[in-house]
C-alpha cells in the first residue's frame, strides 16, 4: 500500500468532521477582511515566513536548548501557505509509545517545537473548530466517510480526495480498514480540546496533539510544543511561546 494513503484517509476524516459550504464560505469573508487591512494585517504578513516569526532563538530559548544544535524543517511542500509550518527539534533521551497500523510501538522522543501556518478565520469558526467532538458527532464523520467510499457521498471535498486514493490503485477495502484504524486516532485529538483563557481572543489546548490553537483578530495561529511528557508542561510552554508570538505586532 502506498504510504501516503494513510495520510489522505485521515484527512477525509478531518474535512467530514469540520468542513462544511457555510464554514468555508465565513473562513473566505474573513480571509478578504484581513488582506484588506483590518487589525489582523500584521499577523497575516508572517504567513510566508513563519521563520522571521518563529525564529531560532525564540524556539531554543523555550526549549532550553543551544541555538546551533536545532534541526530546522519548513515545510511548504503545500502551495496554500496556511498549511505551511516551521519546526524545530532537538534530540532527546526520552521516548514515547505511538499507536501504527493497529500496533504500540516505542519510539524516540524529539524535543519539538512548530509553528503552524496562519490563517484567517472568523471567531465562530475558531470556536466551532476547537472544542470537543461527541461521539455523535465522531459517529457521524466515519459514517460519511464510508459512504463516500461506497460511492453515496455528495461531498464534494470528501470525493476529491478519494479519486485521489482511487488513482494510487488503493483498493475499496484498503481504504476502510485504514479508515478504521485511524478513526480512533482522530477521535482521541477530536476529545481533547480545552478551552485556555488569557492569551489572545479565544485560545484552545489539545492534550493529545500537545497543540495551542489561538484566535487574535481575525487569524488563527497554532503552536505545538512538546518538551516533556507532562502535557501540562507543554501547555504552560506553549501559552508562553503564543504570548511572545502575538508581541510581534503589538
Amino acid at each position: 500500500m502506498n504510504w501516503l494513503s494513510p495520510l489522505l484517509i485521515g484527512c477525509l476524516f478531518i474535512l467530514a468532521i469540520c468542513c462544511s459550504s457555510e464554514g468555508s464560505g465565513r473562513a473566505e469573508h474573513a480571509s478578504n477582511k484581513a488582506k484588506s487591512g483590518s487589525p489582523a494585517g500584521c499577523l497575516i504578513t508572517y504567513q510566508n515566513r513563519l521563520n522571521q516569526l518563529l525564529t531560532p532563538t525564540i524556539a531554543a530559548n523555550l526549549a532550553g536548548k543551544p541555538k546551533e544544535e536545532a534541526r530546522q524543517k519548513y515545510n511548504q511542500v503545500m502551495k496554500n501557505a496556511s498549511y505551511h509550518s516551521m519546526q524545530y527539534s532537538w534530540k532527546t533521551d526520552r521516548q514515547k509509545q505511538v499507536q501504527l497500523m493497529g500496533r504500540t510501538m516505542t519510539v524516540p522522543a524529539d524535543a519539538v517545537i512548530e509553528l503552524h501556518g496562519l490563517r484567517a478565520v472568523t471567531l465562530d469558526n475558531f470556536k466551532m473548530s476547537h472544542r470537543p467532538a461527541t461521539d455523535e458527532q465522531l459517529a457521524a464523520a466515519k459514517k460519511e466517510i464510508d459512504q463516500a467510499i461506497d460511492g453515496q457521498s455528495d461531498n464534494q471535498q470528501i470525493n476529491e480526495h478519494l479519486q485521489k486514493l482511487d488513482q494510487m490503485q488503493v483498493d475499496k477495502q484498503t481504504q476502510k480498514s485504514t479508515a478504521t484504524e485511524l478513526s480512533s486516532v482522530f477521535a482521541q485529538a477530536a476529545k481533547s480540546y480545552a478551552d485556555v483563557t488569557g492569551i489572545g481572543q479565544a485560545a484552545s489546548w489539545n492534550s493529545f496533539e500537545n497543540r495551542l490553537y489561538i484566535f487574535e483578530k481575525g487569524i488563527e495561529l497554532s503552536v505545538t510544543v512538546d518538551l516533556s511528557s507532562d502535557s501540562q508542561f507543554n501547555r504552560k510552554k506553549a501559552i508562553e511561546l503564543g504570548k511572545s508570538l502575538l508581541a510581534a505586532c503589538r
